[in-house]
């Protein structure tokens, strides 16, 4: 009981429909290709970044390297040390201990002795 008119403003807003939908899948592919486009581009410029980096070593013979390495050592050197002195300040406080109960020893026997 629909009329002619009725029917062709349905399926024009059908349409309507059909291509806003369309229209919001092309939009988000768009967006998806930007995306990957973009991080394309960011690893691209990583790999020179490294690239050069490498390159700057290689140039002055390694210097990178060497600090480091320098750097590492002389920290392992530092915290050894560290250690060391720890330790010394364990033994320490165990000989005060154990000078400590051998006094209260020797004051226990004496006191028995009286």
């Amino acid at each position: 009981a629909r009329t002619e008119g009725e029917r062709e403003r349905k399926r024009k807003k059908e349409r309507e429909k059909e291509g806003d939908r369309e229209k919001r899948v092309k939009e988000g592919e768009r967006e998806r290709e930007r995306k990957e486009q973009r991080k394309k581009k960011e690893e691209e410029q990583e790999r020179e970044r490294k690239e050069i980096e490498r390159k700057g070593q290689k140039e002055r013979g390694g210097e990178g390297k060497e600090r480091e390495r320098k750097k590492r050592e002389g920290g392992e050197e530092k915290e050894r040390r560290e250690r060391e002195e720890r330790e010394k300040g364990t033994e320490r406080e165990r000989e005060r201990e154990i000078g400590q109960t051998d006094t209260q020893k020797e004051g226990k026997k004496e006191e028995r002795n009286r």
